[in-house]
Formats: C-alpha cells, sequence, structure tokens
C-alpha cells in the first residue's frame, strides 16, 4: 500500500511538472513589471529596425554579406537584462564604451555588456547617473 501511495505521488508530481513546463511563457518576452519593461522593448525594436541593424553593423557588432544581415539576436529576457546571441567574433563590439552609450541613449537606460559565454552577451539595463530606479 505505501509503495502504490509513493508511485502514486510520483506520478502526480510528474505530471504537474509537465503541465507548468507546458504553460511556461517564452523567455524572449519581456515582463511588464520590469522596472526597465520600457527600455528592454525599445532596445529589441532597435536592434531589429533597419536603422539599428545599420548601427551595429557600422560599429562590427554585426555584418553584411551579399544584402544578407548577421547579426545578434534575443535569447532571453530577465528583470534587468537582455541576452543577445551574438555572431563569431562580434561580440567584442558591445564593449566598446561607445556603443552602449549610443544604445542607451536611445533606450534611456544606463547599459553595460558582459560575455556569459556560448557566443552570447548580457546586455544589462541600470537608471543613468543620478536617476533613482
Amino acid at each position: 500500500m505505501t509503495t502504490f501511495l509513493i508511485v502514486l505521488l510520483v506520478v502526480g508530481a510528474v505530471i504537474t511538472l509537465l503541465s507548468l513546463a507546458a504553460n511556461r511563457t517564452d523567455t524572449r518576452r519581456v515582463d511588464d513589471e520590469s522596472p526597465y519593461a520600457d527600455a528592454q522593448r525599445t532596445f529589441i525594436r532597435l536592434i531589429e529596425s533597419e536603422e539599428g541593424k545599420a548601427f551595429l553593423t557600422s560599429c562590427q557588432a554585426a555584418s553584411k554579406r551579399d544584402g544578407e544581415y548577421d547579426g545578434p539576436s534575443v535569447s532571453a529576457v530577465h528583470e534587468t537584462s537582455v541576452d543577445l546571441s551574438v555572431p563569431a567574433g562580434k561580440a567584442a563590439a558591445f564593449n566598446k564604451r561607445s556603443v552602449l552609450d549610443e544604445l542607451g541613449n536611445v533606450v534611456s537606460a544606463r547599459l553595460s555588456a558582459k560575455p556569459i559565454g556560448g557566443g552570447q552577451v548580457r546586455i544589462s539595463f541600470s537608471p543613468f547617473y543620478g536617476e533613482e530606479e
């Protein structure tokens, strides 16, 4: 009887976990509760726009060959950061303060970048100096 209850409990736990996994939200979606939700949405729209692609290409964060754009794409969105998948050899461009400052001016937040491995860079959002969160 005890074995049956344990098996039943384990099966119930597995079913619960599977249903939670099925309802998991898109990790690339901005959380409306984030203090930087507007800045994150603007940042994502910017890097996906033609103007953003041209800017990223001009500062070596992306490239364009034979009309094909090869640049960063959003892989995950967190409360105060956005993870980008970047093409090989392009992550270093995000370490340039001038690039981050220009992007930060557009999204109205101070940006910092940190490589997180696997061809990804985490762009963190914080208030401009002198501003409160």
